[in-house]
């Protein structure tokens, strides 16, 4: 399988909710020498809704099985991303019966990583600064 880096860069990574935010995912496949960088903007979003978006948007673009590293300096993403099995087995439900947030782009995540190899890494994203820059543009 192909080694695929997920970059998930976010116009913010703070919580509440935004009257303009946007991201990049990039997509890059170094043995094709490839990348694909999807972007988009939304209006009245929250931090949240936005990084998993930008994961969203990164799954949709994979057509083959791959070897996914995901890097992210959200750590809603991360611990979210460890709970994934665990909601899925449990109807998408937290301990104690209560609905998951964002419930709709966690399923599919689930869905669109089920092919793949996938690991999330902390990444700061500081140094993507001039990209945050231009997603507002």
């Amino acid at each position: 399988m192909q080694e695929v880096g997920m970059f998930l860069v976010t116009s913010t990574n703070v919580p509440g909710k935004h009257k303009k935010a946007g991201f990049k995912c990039m997509l890059i496949c170094q043995a094709l020498n490839h990348e694909r960088s999807p972007c988009k903007t939304f209006y009245n979003i929250t931090g949240n809704r936005l990084v998993l978006q930008c994961a969203c948007e990164g799954f949709l673009h994979l057509n083959h099985p791959a070897n996914i590293t995901i890097f992210t300096d959200s750590q809603y993403f991360i611990n979210g991303w460890e709970q994934l099995p665990l909601w899925a087995r449990s109807g998408w439900r937290r301990p104690g019966g209560r609905k998951i947030k964002n419930e709709e782009l966690w399923r599919l995540i689930w869905e669109k990583s089920r092919p793949h190899t996938v690991k999330v890494i902390y990444e700061d994203m500081e140094k993507y600064k001039e990209i945050n820059s231009l997603l507002l543009r």
